[in-house]
């Protein structure tokens, strides 16, 4: 279901002018349904909006009350559930397969498996029962962090991972110990302000406190800080 274009609560879909901002419920437009349980939407670009499925993935592109269709992007793997996708500054999708593993996607191509001979197994083994995925884009590291939040409370300490785009490899991040998970994410966002080098990426943690991912704070078996 869409609503109207600029208008969230008009749900008119037999408006007596019709034009194509008009809401659109998928049973009544040319577009028709998606083929699948969706578990994710990514609002790739003007023109495409992307369906992440239980099984497989569609692009709707154009305006479905003006000619829009969905087209196949994969009927090999789907999205995870909730938000488990980024963008880097590129425009080029990144997201967590359905079944795990890290893909890439750029329009008219197929999705690319990058965690393939690297964490693909560790990747599969993510209970998504327990955890939802968040991948977010680190301009400063020029990289994407892949989070497992909890559903719930937390509690357990998890893998994170980080891949670095350079030379295109993987490597984990853990927060707190076995025993004191209280900074271990819950949510994560990236802030961003007018100054070219002040994107923020910020964490909140089970303990209820929102930390900032700092290039300038470590932490090892000796020294430890926030």
């Amino acid at each position: 279901f869409l609503s109207k274009k600029d208008d969230p609560e008009n749900w008119d879909f037999f408006p007596p002018t019709p034009t194509e901002i008009d809401a659109v419920a998928g049973n009544n437009s040319l577009a028709g349904l998606c083929p699948d349980i969706i578990n994710s939407v990514v609002p790739y670009s003007e023109d495409i909006l992307v369906f992440g499925g239980d099984h497989s993935i569609w692009a709707l592109v154009g305006d479905p009350a003006a000619g829009g269709r969905l087209e196949l992007v994969s009927d090999i793997t789907g999205m995870a559930f909730g938000r488990p996708w980024t963008k880097d500054p590129n425009g080029v999708l990144y997201f967590i397969g359905s079944r795990g593993g890290l893909f890439r996607w750029v329009p008219g191509a197929k999705p690319e498996r990058l965690s393939l001979y690297k964490i693909e197994r560790q990747l599969q083994d993510i209970d998504f029962a327990s955890f939802y995925v968040r991948l977010i884009w680190n301009y400063r590291d020029e990289g994407l962090h892949i989070f497992q939040c909890p559903f719930g409370s937390g509690g357990t300490q998890v893998s994170h991972w980080f891949w670095e785009q350079r030379p295109d490899a993987f490597a984990k991040d853990l927060f707190g110990t076995s025993s004191y998970t209280n900074v271990q994410p819950t949510a994560v966002c990236v802030v961003d302000g007018a100054a070219f080098d002040d994107p923020a990426l910020l964490l909140g943690c089970e303990d209820g406190h929102v930390r900032m991912w700092d290039p300038d704070a470590k932490s090892d078996d000796t020294r430890t800080d926030d």
